[in-house]
């Protein structure tokens, strides 16, 4: 039998490829053209915008999978975690969802475009166990200017195609 399967895996491969782009290209249908709020991992809401390939990763449930199973299986109700770089805040409502009421998610982002957005997903699921900062965070204290991806576009209209932002842990 593995015999068999070997000798099949180089006609199938050019076949189940092209087949997994297809299925992936049926389940984001339903997410239409312009960004809406949609479930995501059967847990929460999100702002998903379809032209976003990270938000497809969201939707699609297949964004930072081996992290997600981690959270799943350490977190418990009543710890308290931190989020560095909580971007638009996938992880961040996966932890939110895992530590409960009675726990807390501290969130770090320093962009003011993804910070809009997560606060936006926060409060469309109603967690009150979730704080964000507007902060970045490093190992030595100061200020600092860094440029800020394109990846939020439709976010990047409202607040500046040139937008940059500074940080400091000392605010």
């Amino acid at each position: 039998m593995t015999n068999l399967l070997t000798a099949c895996l180089p006609v199938l491969r050019p076949i189940a490829r092209p087949a997994r782009w297809g299925y992936r290209i049926l389940r984001t249908i339903p997410l239409g053209r312009v960004p809406k709020w949609q479930l995501v991992s059967g847990r929460f809401y999100m702002r998903i915008d379809p032209h976003d390939w990270m938000d497809r990763e969201f939707y699609l449930g297949t964004y930072e999978r081996h992290l997600v199973r981690i959270i799943a299986g350490v977190v418990r109700p009543g710890d308290v975690c931190i989020d560095v770089g909580a971007q638009t805040g996938f992880i961040t409502l996966h932890l939110a969802c895992a530590v409960g009421p009675t726990g807390r998610v501290i969130s770090f982002e320093p962009d003011p475009r993804a910070l809009n957005i997560l606060s936006a997903n926060c409060a469309y699921n109603g967690l009150s166990n979730t704080t964000i900062l507007p902060y970045g965070l490093a190992d030595v204290s100061g200020h600092c200017d860094f440029a800020l991806c394109r990846q939020l576009r439709s976010e990047e209209r409202r607040v500046g195609k040139e937008c940059r932002s500074r940080w400091s842990p000392y605010h």
